[in-house]
């Protein structure tokens, strides 16, 4: 898509940071993947999810954060974070931690733009794996994925409990 920026995420976009992370929670939440109560879809605005998005747009080494801006407005993101795993041997670890763009510009190549720009991120931290976690009924998500070059590794399984 033409007139598409990325750019690595800074404290000033908190504010439009909280409202896709809002929208992304609700966006998984109607197509089904947080069991009935399960998730809390206003974590977002609670001191919990503020400290995380806080910290995304750090600038701490290790973890990063990436905008699409279409026409001065913030439409995607995407937030990474790289780790080293004592259990792995394959180390350091970059992990694609939350993935989402608004849905009228999906499919229109901002997906793609942020991936590069996150393997390049990725690279640049000595990454030799990257890792993508998806909700099973986020279908697209996982197409989109497995486009990239991502393979099913682990698989987790859920059951509510009283």
């Amino acid at each position: 898509m033409a007139g598409v920026t990325i750019r690595r995420g800074t404290p000033d976009d908190f504010t439009e940071a909280q409202r896709l992370n809002h929208a992304h929670f609700e966006y998984e939440h109607a197509i089904g993947c947080h069991p009935q109560d399960s998730f809390n879809l206003n974590w977002t605005y609670e001191p919990g999810g503020v400290e995380a998005l806080q910290k995304w747009l750090s600038g701490t080494p290790g973890i990063a954060a990436w905008f699409a801006e279409v026409d001065g407005r913030l439409v995607g993101y995407l937030m990474a974070v790289a780790a080293t795993l004592d259990y792995r041997t394959a180390n350091p670890m970059v992990e694609l931690r939350v993935m989402f763009i608004e849905e009228p510009y999906r499919r229109q190549g901002i997906g793609t733009q942020l991936m590069t720009v996150f393997k390049d991120w990725a690279r640049e931290q000595g990454a030799k794996r990257l890792k993508v976690g998806s909700y099973t009924p986020n279908h697209q998500a996982i197409a989109f994925y497995r486009r990239h070059g991502f393979k099913d590794f682990e698989l987790y399984l859920e059951q509510s409990f009283e």
